[in-house]
């Protein structure tokens, strides 16, 4: 049966693709193509921000930007200049941006891999395969913030997790600012023998709520579609050495537990070592490697209160499962909600969370040709309650169809938490189409069939999304049986039908103060399939919501929802929703200031029915950017609540600060608290990165209960002192 149901889904799925095949992307002549200059290793420029090495002087500039925003296709106020140039072991950019008020240049991030989106910055991919769907992104900012990400699927996909090794410089000059980058070839996947790359480039300019791109300036298209890109040509002799990265580690930790009574207490250190390894098997296809793997330097996730009935989704967050992640994943991201078959959150960690010891990992991934592959395979350690060692593994294929389609299968084996067998198996495909009601639009279709475990059941699913100038629109639904189980997946429920829809209004109405208007709907319902009951159904409409030049934002919803509860559950401790059916209205009101400005705040205020009674909810955002060393940030959500069974408030608070000494030296810290918990938890975390790829971190956690006459009690403080260097063949 299983069997049967796979093929005709990948039939399905295969018949998705094949009438589409003949999407329209621009033809290559229609493409704007820079050059890229060539010089030796001697004439290599210094990378320090400022562009006097006499390589520049003559080297090929890419051409004028357009301005994309407020007005797509007009010309850029503000010039930009950016030349590239390459040696046999690196690309090099230098990066002008002019600007006639250098005083309203916004720097103010220089963290790695901090969200740009308060300050100026350059974006700029690179499709190293010329595929026309997948890309490296690089970003720098003002201050000299770094970032780099992954884009895959033609932009569907945005893997901002990912890091590489590179070397960037940005300074403010009294004509602007201006930044060098040098991205060695030992990187980056490319084709040796190929003399184009796919490209593209933006510039945002925050003060002015701008952006200037190079090409695909169109607000019905995205800066990430790959497929829409230029070209850069030139290439000569590219040498990525032996494609081998070798990183050993060495971390020592201390930990102290206090029990009860609270004057006892153990205390335990420990030494760790190990390494990781990565090694470029062909131009496209990397074999990573990892042994007594540490994730003492993972941030800690943010808190959040369930008061519902299905279980939260928290990202993953660590960098040995992020790397190549974009190559694991399955069908469409659709409405918030996630089925996966494989969320490699599920390793390392047993049912109650805690974490598990990872003694060896296996990962190979990349493109050959039309072929994306994932293979992935990690050996757990054991685990508290008798959990015995266990291996886990999961393999992602997928293959190109047609100009921007493609079909794929994915498998895993395993259990994280139980002994017992467990496999799923899924197909999907997807088809893009370009110049659809003038815009783009997407099909997906996928399959899933789990064994074993703790259940045989399938799930199936499709999806449209597109977006044009004006409009977002999606509708799908997918079908989700009771004994399906993905053991290395995720799932929010199961034994339902599922649909769901958005149509999104944003008209603009010209001028100089409001950007664009915003109306719209969500919808979502999940029927059961058992008895055919639409359990949940909910419509979330936004009313009104303006986005302004200044980049300041307002928005007035209604949400209107239905559910039915055949068992009563405990949605706090000692407050009960008892079965029934229920209907409720909830008022939104949200606003949020620019982020380009120094201190920016966003307030929510929700306010309706909750179950069989009522509920406030209050949530607020702040943020001070002093200048680019010291941010302050703060998180405050309230919720109050009177339902028949009794009334309940919850809180959960948030305060942040981070000081960045350099772009290569910063110091974070989180203080957390919420009333469920009763905990107070402090994270501090510096980071040094002594050269790009090497760094030292200390982390430092602790926490407190607070008890139920107000005291707060010490449970645990951890400190770790972890030291990684990357060498390079």
């Amino acid at each position: 049966m299983a069997s049967r149901l796979l093929k005709r889904a990948l039939v399905a799925a295969l018949a998705l693709v094949a009438p589409l095949l003949d999407a329209q992307e621009p033809t290559e002549s229609a493409r704007r193509v820079a050059t890229i200059g060539t010089i030796d290793e001697a004439q290599a420029p210094q990378i320090d921000g400022r562009l006097d090495d006499a390589c520049w002087d003559g080297a090929p500039a890419i051409g004028e930007l357009l301005q994309l925003e407020p007005q797509d296709g007009a010309l850029a106020t503000q010039p930009t200049v950016v030349r590239l140039l390459h040696d046999r072991h690196a690309i090099y950019v230098a990066i002008q941006c002019f600007d006639d008020a250098p005083d309203t240049i916004r720097a103010t991030q220089r963290a790695r891999d901090a969200d740009l989106d308060p300050d100026d910055r350059v974006e700029i991919w690179f499709d190293t395969f010329a595929s026309r769907r997948n890309a490296y992104w690089f970003q720098i900012g003002a201050a000299g913030s770094r970032g780099d990400s992954l884009i895959s699927d033609n932009g569907a996909r945005f893997t901002k997790s990912f890091d590489c090794i590179w070397h960037g410089h940005a300074r403010i000059t009294r004509d602007g600012w201006e930044a060098e980058l040098a991205i060695p070839f030992q990187s980056l996947a490319f084709a040796p023998d190929s003399t184009e790359w796919g490209f593209n480039l933006r510039r945002e300019l925050r003060a002015r709520n701008a952006t200037d791109q190079w090409t695909n300036v169109d607000q019905a298209s995205s800066f990430f579609r790959v497929g829409e890109g230029g070209t850069l040509a030139g290439f000569g002799r590219r040498d990525g050495g032996l494609g081998l990265d070798v990183k050993p580690y060495v971390a020592v930790a201390g930990d102290r537990v206090r029990a009860l009574p609270a004057t006892s207490s153990t205390s335990s250190s420990d030494v760790d070592a190990g390494v990781d390894l990565s090694y470029r098997l062909t131009p496209g296809l990397t074999l990573g490697v990892t042994t007594f793997t540490d994730f003492a330097e993972t941030e800690g996730d943010d808190r959040r209160i369930n008061l519902s009935r299905f279980p939260l989704f928290f990202p993953e967050k660590r960098d040995f499962f992020l790397a190549d992640a974009s190559r694991f994943e399955f069908g469409p991201r659709a409405n918030g909600e996630r089925l996966l078959p494989f969320f490699s959150r599920r390793i390392g960690r047993d049912d109650s969370g805690r974490e598990i010891p990872l003694l060896a990992g296996l990962r190979v991934a990349g493109q050959e040709g039309p072929w994306e592959i994932g293979a992935l395979g990690v050996r757990m350690g054991e685990g508290e309650a008798g959990l015995e060692p266990r291996t886990l593994g999961v393999l992602r294929v997928k293959r190109h169809v047609g100009a921007q389609g493609a079909v794929g299968l994915i498998a895993t084996a395993g259990d994280p938490t139980d002994d017992a067998s467990a496999q799923t198996l899924g197909v999907d495909g997807t088809q893009r189409l370009t110049e659809v009601f003038g815009g783009d639009l997407r099909l997906s279709a996928y399959a899933m069939q789990t064994f074993g475990g703790f259940g045989e059941g399938h799930a199936l699913g499709v999806d449209l999304s597109g977006q044009t100038r004006t409009f977002n629109y999606a509708l799908g639904g997918r079908r989700i049986e009771d004994d399906f189980a993905p053991a290395l997946g995720f799932t929010r429920r199961t034994g339902v039908w599922q649909q769901y829809g958005e149509l999104e209004w944003k008209p603009r109405p010209g001028g100089s103060l409001v950007r664009n208007f915003e109306f719209g709907v969500d919808d979502r319902a999940d029927v059961r399939i058992q008895d055919g009951v639409a359990d949940e159904v909910e419509f979330d409409f936004t009313v009104l919501g303006v986005e302004f030049e200044s980049s300041d934002e307002v928005r007035f919803g209604v949400r209107r929802s239905f559910e039915s509860l055949d068992d009563p559950f405990e949605i706090v401790d000692g407050v009960f929703v008892p079965a029934g059916d229920y209907a409720s209205t909830m008022l939104e009101f949200e606003v949020s200031t620019s982020d380009g400005r120094p201190f920016n705040a966003g307030v929510g205020v929700r306010i309706g029915d909750l179950y069989d009674g009522d509920q406030r909810e209050l949530g607020v955002e702040l943020a001070w950017r002093t200048g680019p060393t010291l941010i302050l940030g703060a998180s405050y959500d309230q919720t109050d609540a009177s339902l028949a069974s009794g009334d309940f408030t919850t809180h959960i608070g948030g305060l942040r600060a981070d000081l960045h000494l350099s772009p290569d030296l910063s110091w974070r810290n989180l203080a957390q608290y919420d009333t469920e918990s009763r905990d107070l938890g402090v994270q501090s975390r510096l980071r040094w990165t002594v050269q790009p790829g090497s760094d030292l971190f200390v982390v430092f956690g602790a926490g407190w209960l607070r008890t139920d006459d107000g005291a707060l009690r010490p449970e645990q403080q951890q400190a770790t002192l972890k030291f990684a260097w990357t060498f390079r063949f």
